[in-house]
């Protein structure tokens, strides 16, 4: 199983807020995309019952045009960081609102595509975590030797700045 997740940075979008998605492919199929904690799938009395956050695709291809299944289940911490839901869901708003999921003909592009696109604003919001993480504690103006001679590191044009 992946990483423990939690939800408690202001900065993610709390589940109950965040707004499902639902749009027409360009074959006429129905997709609808919803971010929000789940229940495992019962697998009996010994394995205990847990939840989970996840994006869900559902859509109604093969199936009547009035019921939708889920296709793919995505889970945080495995499949996408919790950290990139505000932009994977800023992604989604544009893609919607641009009109952009026409080109998709069939549901397996499209979700290939967004499993590619999470990955990716997962990537780019884990590097960015880990870089704030490991900058040097900036804010504590002691940590830095303000009396250094730093010289060597002066444009030698430059007039010498007073004290």
């Amino acid at each position: 199983m992946g990483e423990a997740v939690h939800m408690d940075a202001e900065d993610l979008i709390d589940p109950e807020d965040a707004r499902q998605f639902t749009f027409e492919l360009a074959n006429g199929n129905h997709v609808k995309i919803v971010f929000a904690e789940f229940w495992e799938p019962y697998h009996g009395p010994a394995y205990p019952l847990k939840k989970y956050f996840g994006i869900k695709l559902y859509c109604n291809e093969d199936l009547r045009a009035n019921r939708l299944a889920v296709r793919h289940i995505f889970r945080a911490g495995e499949d996408f960081a919790v950290a990139a839901v505000p932009t994977i869901w800023d992604w989604l708003g544009m893609l919607v609102k641009s009109r952009e999921y026409l080109v998709y003909d069939w549901y397996e592009e499209f979700e290939d595509e967004f499993g590619e696109q999470i990955a990716r604003f997962s990537e780019v919001t884990e590097d960015a975590v880990d870089h704030i993480a490991h900058l040097p504690e900036l804010n504590l103006p002691g940590v830095y030797d303000h009396d250094a001679d730093d010289s060597a590191y002066n444009d030698p044009d430059e007039p010498a700045q007073p004290k």
